[in-house]
Parts: C-alpha cells; structure tokens; sequence
C-alpha cells in the first residue's frame, strides 16, 4: 500500500509529558525531556485531574486552593524541575478534565508535537475491566505519540535512546500512515528501521503458503517505504 500525501515534518516545537507521577511515568519523563532537548523543543510536564467533592467545596468561592490542587501543584513542580536542564525548559502545567480530550486537545494547539506518556503495564484482566488510560490518549490524539512501559530500560545519559525503529504493520491505511513516520523519525535520528508482518503459525509448515505471504509481504514493502528509505530500512 502506497504512502500518500506530504512526508511528515519532525521538527517538532513542543514535547507533552503527560504524568501521573507512577514509576513508569516518572521513566516516561525521562525519554521525553531527552527527545525535547534533541528537538530544542519545548517540555510540558502535564498533569490532568479532577476536583473532588471536598475541593471543589473550598474553591468554591474563587478565593482559596484546595489541598489537593496545592499538593498537585507541588508534586508536578518538583518533577518539572527535574526534568529541567541546559537543553530544555520543563513547563508545568495542571490541568482540569478527561484526560481522553484535555491531552489532544493541548497536542493540537502546540502543534507539531508528541505525547509521551507511561503505561503501568496492569493484568489483562485490569485492561479489561477499566481500560488503559495511555491507550485511549493514544486512540484520541491524531499526533505521534510514545508510550513508555513498565520494563523499559532508563535511559543512557550517553547516547541517544533510539538507534532502531520496529515498525510492525498489518499493511492498512493506518499502517501506511505509521510508515511515513517511522522513516521521518529514522532520517532525523540516524536510526534504523526493522519492519515486520507476523504470520499465522500454520503456515510455518506449508512451504508454499509461507512462499505466499512472504511475496506479498516484500510486494507490499515495495509500496510502503519509500525508495530513499531502503538503505536504512531492513
């Protein structure tokens, strides 16, 4: 499937962290500001919350903080402050809303942007139940977008992180559209790109449907990164 319209442009001029002061989000900053500072972007430390019933009652009248608000103010402060160095500022910013619209919402009126945020990698019963807070974000905002899990290494302080991109892609429209920034985001980073298709396991045992698939796969290849892109591009 080709890659149509305008290749992505990956100067980026704002970094949105959005946090939930987690482990895993905590890690996710980390990426952020280091992806912020190679960009001279600027880094906006975001917290989305809601107001419970007890603060709202003491702000009600326009005139005090909650605790709660104070304390969040706090906790973002200090992790903007952190995050802070030579090559970027960190803005903090406390925000009130659904995270699902408050987050693209913001994405949009800094653009061209990327959300990084932390996944806390919960049981596959959890996901089911309540969802995942990262997920929806990512399915709302029409920016790229990094999720940092649980299990990913910190980052080196000495090089930067991405030195290969995994692009894995089922060969759709949507497929297509990651394509076109995974070999953006290669180009601007020195990086190199692995692309995958995963097959169905049956077909590991019959020679000639594997001998199939994987004409298709190269044949869609063909049509979904672009020429400059193959001397980086395995």
């Amino acid at each position: 499937m080709p890659v149509t319209g305008a290749r992505p442009n990956q100067n980026l001029k704002t970094v949105i962290y959005a946090t939930n002061f987690s482990q895993s989000s905590q890690k996710a900053g980390e990426y952020a500001a280091r992806i912020a500072a190679y960009f001279s972007a600027r880094l906006l430390v975001v917290h989305i919350f809601t107001l419970s019933q007890a603060a709202m009652e003491v702000e009600s009248d326009d005139s005090h903080l909650s605790a709660q608000r104070k304390d969040l103010m706090s906790l973002l402060s200090k992790q903007a402050s952190h995050l802070s160095s030579n090559a970027v500022e960190a803005v903090p910013m406390l925000l009130e809303g659904d995270p699902n619209e408050v987050i693209p919402s913001l994405a949009n009126n800094n653009s061209p942007s990327m959300v990084v945020l932390g996944t806390h990698g919960g049981s596959r019963l959890e996901r089911r139940i309540v969802g995942s807070a990262a997920e929806k974000i990512l399915r709302s905002t029409n920016c790229p977008s990094l999720s940092v899990g649980p299990l990913v290494r910190p980052v080196n302080s000495t090089k930067f992180p991405f030195e290969r991109i995994l692009f894995a892609t089922d060969f759709t429209t949507s497929a297509a559209r990651a394509a076109a920034l995974a070999v953006s985001f290669a180009e601007t980073l020195g990086a190199k790109i692995d692309v995958l298709n995963v097959i169905q396991e049956d077909a590991i045992g019959n020679p000639d449907r594997l001998s199939e698939l994987q004409t298709k796969f190269y044949g869609a290849l063909d049509g979904l990164v672009p020429q400059q892109a193959k001397e980086f591009c395995d």
